[in-house]
């Protein structure tokens, strides 16, 4: 399943239907899809590969996995668009210190386990409560 946005409204993750026509119109007229995958992580989903133009990630979250580092990416796959915001970040500067990164690079040690960890507790929890 696709996380979207904060809502976590679900739709499916295969391209078919709804999801590619939307993703056509928006081709159409020369616009991005955009896709927080903050939830679902790297781990779990990679939308770059279902067709998405631009990825965010909070690593504050699942991916820093400490909440001990305040730290995001953005994630492309196309060259010009990494141009793009390559200008932005060096114009801005929104660069990790040191240590952040470190405490990021950490936590992402750590995230296959916890992810795997975190959806063996959720169907325990669900099963259980199925059960009642």
């Amino acid at each position: 399943m696709t996380g979207i946005g904060e809502l976590l409204r679900l739709m499916a993750k295969s391209c078919r239907g709804r999801n590619r026509h939307a993703r056509n119109t928006l081709k159409e007229h020369g616009l991005l899809t955009i896709v927080d995958n903050t939830f679902l992580t790297p781990y779990l989903q990679q939308p770059l590969n279902l067709g998405a133009d631009i990825v965010i990630h909070s690593a504050t979250k699942y991916l820093g996995g400490h909440s001990d580092v305040l730290a995001g990416l953005v994630v492309t796959k196309a060259p010009a668009l990494s141009k793009q915001i390559g200008y932005l970040q060096n114009a801005l500067s929104p660069i990790l210190a040191p240590e952040a990164a470190n405490l990021a690079r950490r936590g992402n040690e750590t995230l296959s386990l916890r992810m795997d960890r975190e959806q063996e507790n959720a169907l325990a929890i669900a099963q259980h409560l199925e059960a009642c």
